[in-house]
Order: C-alpha cells, then structure tokens, then sequence
C-alpha cells in the first residue's frame, strides 16, 4: 500500500504544493520506535522549490514545522524524517528539544 502524502491527508486544495512530496508511512516505524516520514521529490513543482541550496533550506524547514505540528496534533511526539534530494540524504529525528535549538518552534 502507498504511503498518503501530506497533501492528501491535510486535504490541502492548492495545486501545486511541496506537500505533495511528503509522504507519511502510518505503519512504518524505526527500530527505536519512530514513525517515518519521507520526503521525495514527486514532482516538477518540488524541485523548482529546491533549486537552490538557500530555497531547500527554507522548503526543508518549513516541512519539518509542518510535520512536526501534524504529529503533535496526532499524538506523536518523536518523528523520524528523511529528505532525498539533489543535495543528498539527511535524517533528522524531530522532537521540542530539536525543533526548539533550531528555531522552528518557540
């Protein structure tokens, strides 16, 4: 079974959207406990929102609010969440202390 995208479970109307490239695994989790997330380019619109390494960084962070705020409302404190890009892989493990350190949250 697929995974949903983020897009698809926040019904988001917009059409394009870098939701569309984040795609949340409901029955998939790490061998420590973490529900995964993956982010993958799914479409043109993604990698024109990436084009730069500066415009990843913002995309990327805005994700992680969004996932982040998402998996609270669910109940989930601790995500594990992989972005694939042009730009490689990177891991990150989103919880308060993590988002707080970094500036996506206050």
């Amino acid at each position: 079974m697929t995974s949903p995208s983020l897009y698809e479970i926040l019904n988001i109307k917009k059409e394009d959207s870098v939701y569309k490239s984040v795609f949340i695994h409901e029955e998939d989790y790490t061998e420590e406990g973490y529900r995964i997330v993956e982010v993958e380019a799914s479409d043109g619109f993604f990698q024109d929102a990436i084009r730069t390494k500066y415009m990843y960084l913002k995309v990327r962070n805005q994700i992680m609010k969004k996932v982040y705020k998402y998996m609270k409302k669910q109940g989930i404190d601790d995500t594990w969440i992989t972005f694939y890009t042009k730009y490689g892989r990177e891991d990150f493990l989103l919880h308060e202390e993590f988002m707080k350190e970094n500036e996506l949250i206050n």
